[in-house]
C-alpha cells in the first residue's frame, strides 16, 4: 500500500509504503516536520487483482480521504490504589454486618510517556472490573486526579485510568491497580459436647 498525505500546500504527496494484507495494514506517520494544531489529510492506494483473470491483475484502489488535526497526546496516568485497612474493620465490635459497605480510593498523576506527551488533561475516564480477569467497563469520569469508589459490598477489584484532552484525544490506559478482598474468619469460642446435636464438636 502507498500512503499519501496532504499538508498545508494543498497537494497530496507520497510519504511511504507499507505491506498490506487481506485484512488491511497500518502506517505510523512520524515525520518530524509535522506541526501541532495543523490539519493533515491522508489516503491509501493499493494494487489488487482478481485471481484467475489475467487482464485484471493490476487494479489500482484508492481509499477515502481522512483528515485529522495534529494534537498533543495526553500523558499516560500512573495509578495508585490506597489499601483497605482490613485490620481496623476486623476490630469492630460487630463484623461483618449485612449493611457494611466498602470504599476504594484511587489517585493518579501524569507520567512522561509517551515521548512528547502533554500532561494537561480535561478529564479522566475510570475503568473497573470486579476480579483479576474479564473485561473492564467504564465506571465514571472526573476532572480530578483522585476518585473514591463508594458503596461496595466487597473491596476486591481492579482499576485503570485514561486521560482525555480538550480535543477528545485519549491516552493509553494506566497501569492496573488491584484491591484484595478483606477476608475474615469468625471462629466459635465455645462448644457444648452434651449430645444434643448442637455445637457438640469443635474442629
Amino acid at each position: 500500500a502507498v500512503i499519501y498525505r496532504r499538508g498545508q500546500n494543498g497537494t497530496f504527496t507520497q510519504i511511504g509504503t507499507v505491506p498490506s494484507t487481506a485484512t488491511g495494514g497500518t502506517y505510523l506517520d512520524n515525520d518530524p516536520t509535522l506541526q501541532k494544531q495543523q490539519t493533515y489529510c491522508y489516503y491509501v492506494q493499493t494494487n489488487g487483482r482478481y485471481p484467475g483473470v489475467a487482464y485484471l491483475n493490476s487494479l489500482i484502489n484508492e481509499s477515502q480521504e481522512r483528515c485529522v488535526v495534529l494534537t498533543d497526546v495526553p500523558c499516560d496516568p500512573v495509578l495508585t490504589l490506597l489499601p483497605t485497612n482490613c485490620d481496623s474493620l476486623a476490630a469492630l465490635q460487630e463484623f461483618p454486618t449485612a449493611s457494611l459497605r466498602y470504599s476504594n480510593r484511587l489517585r493518579w498523576a501524569p507520567s512522561s510517556t509517551p515521548n512528547g506527551c502533554k500532561a494537561e488533561a480535561s478529564y479522566y475516564r475510570i475503568y473497573y472490573r470486579t476480579g483479576t480477569d474479564g473485561p473492564y467497563t467504564l465506571l465514571d469520569s472526573t476532572s480530578q486526579t483522585s476518585y473514591t469508589h463508594r458503596n461496595l459490598s466487597f473491596s476486591g477489584g481492579c482499576y485503570r485510568v485514561q486521560a482525555v484532552d480538550q480535543y477528545g484525544t485519549r491516552s493509553n490506559l494506566s497501569n492496573e491497580a488491584c484491591q484484595d478482598n478483606c477476608v475474615f474468619f469468625v471462629l466459635p469460642n465455645i462448644f457444648t459436647p452434651n449430645g444434643d446435636g448442637k455445637n457438640d464438636v469443635l474442629v
